[in-house]
């Protein structure tokens, strides 16, 4: 099989996975949810916004795992005013940004491949135009960094 090249590979480790399930649909308001993680200092190195169910979006976050006390004491304090479900959080968590050259499908196809080939199960999976980025258990990273070699060639 022939190798896809790519533009570069970022690992992140020491993440906490955060999931805001059920925010009302006319009470959502992304801006007014996650600006007060950033006046905080909170940083997001992972965002999914998902449909959920009638009239809600499910939100996934990642973010350092010493930030997880004050992100999640926030949320909670925002919860009834956005009507929001369920907050889980998870500790333990790793990601995997890959930034690709040329055909998006194909890019996204052996990233999906690699995890399975490895056995590794997905947590979260983001799209932008510049990375595709999955969040999985931290303890994988350096399994599903192997399987991506057998996909992906680094530049240089």
């Amino acid at each position: 099989m022939k190798k896809i090249k790519i533009a570069g590979l970022r690992q992140v480790i020491n993440l906490s996975q955060i999931e805001v399930l059920a925010l009302s649909l006319p009470k959502y308001n992304t801006a007014k949810i996650l600006s007060p993680l950033a006046e905080s200092g909170i940083n997001l190195e992972f965002i999914l916004a998902q449909d959920g169910s009638d009239e809600t979006m499910d939100m996934v976050l990642g973010i350092k795992q010493n930030q997880i006390a004050a992100a999640l004491g926030l949320l909670q304090g925002l919860k009834e005013k956005f009507e929001m479900g369920d907050i889980r959080s998870r500790d333990g968590v790793g990601m995997i940004s890959l930034f690709p050259h040329g055909s998006r499908a194909a890019v996204i196809g052996n990233f999906f491949s690699a995890f399975q080939d490895a056995g590794i199960k997905l947590l979260a999976v983001s799209f932008s135009l510049s990375a595709i980025s999955g969040l999985m258990d931290e303890r994988f990273i350096g399994e599903a960094l192997n399987a991506f070699s057998e996909y992906f060639e680094l530049p240089g």
